[in-house]
């Protein structure tokens, strides 16, 4: 039992990691097409003398605003579905009876979720940093800008 339960939480890691990875890809997907779109923009301000890393660090903050508001949107809408499942569980004796053995291990019909403060710094963590990770090579794209040809470039 001890080995399918470290199993289970690799697996559950790699999910994780799999997760991960395609929010990284599309919010880096979104972030880059929002540059390539304002990047006549881009060329203005740092044709009037804006330098590359003020930039670069406009595009940051503004990927910290929109990580923060969707660490916000997603507590908002989730934390309620978390804490009832903390507090009542996932009823599954309808379909196991009872109780359910497997390999002589009883196991309980009712499922419960874990909450506690720590889920408001991993989602705000994890919404934030992953939005400014997936931000980075934009704002590197956007800093890199040629004004002369950005703004010759008909879109």
């Amino acid at each position: 039992l001890k080995g399918h339960l470290e199993q289970d939480k690799a697996m559950s890691r790699a999910i994780g990691a799999v997760i991960l990875l395609i929010v990284f890809l599309g919010v880096a997907s979104a972030q880059l097409a929002a540059v390539l779109e304002r990047r006549r923009e881009f060329a203005v301000l740092l044709a009037l003398g804006m330098q590359g890393r003020l930039m670069a660090l406009l595009l940051l903050v503004e990927a910290v605003a929109v990580g923060g508001s969707g660490a916000v949107l997603g507590l908002a809408l989730g934390l309620p579905i978390v804490w009832r499942l903390a507090r009542v569980g996932l009823d599954l004796s309808t379909w196991l009876g009872s109780n359910y053995t497997f390999q002589g291990v009883v196991i309980e019909p009712i499922f419960y979720g874990d909450i506690g403060w720590w889920v408001l710094w991993y989602v705000f963590t994890v919404a934030v940093g992953a939005t400014i990770v997936a931000s980075l090579y934009p704002a590197w794209y956007a800093s890199r800008t040629d004004p002369a040809v950005a703004l010759r470039v008909a879109q």
